[in-house]
């Protein structure tokens, strides 16, 4: 009975892998990785393209799909990516901004910077005076 255990358990291993696959979009971009599926998980998944385990383990975020083949990209591709990162953290970062999401710190500096530049220079708040007043308020 051991030896049907050890004879099943190396069938599975060996035969029941199915495979390795990256599902990617217009571009070649990869969009999703799957280990050892069958490839019926994968049929709805729209463009898939079944890989080698050691192609699956080398894929980094600068590799794509290419006239069916995981290719790196190129230094103006992955300069692309960057800028497009870099535009969407600004544009969030102003987003929260715009919401207030962010910390008192920063809502109370820049409070005192607005009213700082609506008094003449003698009369402007300083960040001593601030502490001094905290310092008193408890």
């Amino acid at each position: 009975m051991k030896t049907l255990f050890s004879i099943l358990f190396l069938f599975v291993c060996t035969f029941g892998y199915a495979g390795d696959y990256i599902c990617y979009d217009t571009d070649g971009r990869i969009l999703h990785k799957y280990r050892s599926v069958d490839g019926n998980f994968i049929a709805d998944k729209g463009k898939c393209l079944k890989v080698n385990r050691d192609t699956y383990n080398a894929l980094n975020r600068w590799k794509k799909v290419e006239g069916g083949k995981v290719v790196e990209m190129t230094q103006e591709e992955k300069d692309a990516i960057l800028q497009a990162e870099k535009e969407a953290q600004t544009q969030a970062i102003n987003d929260a901004i715009e919401k207030f999401e962010v910390s008192q710190v920063e809502i109370l500096t820049a409070l005192v910077q607005v009213i700082n530049k609506r008094l003449p220079s003698d009369k402007q708040i300083t960040k001593e005076e601030l502490v001094t007043q905290i310092k008193a308020n408890r």
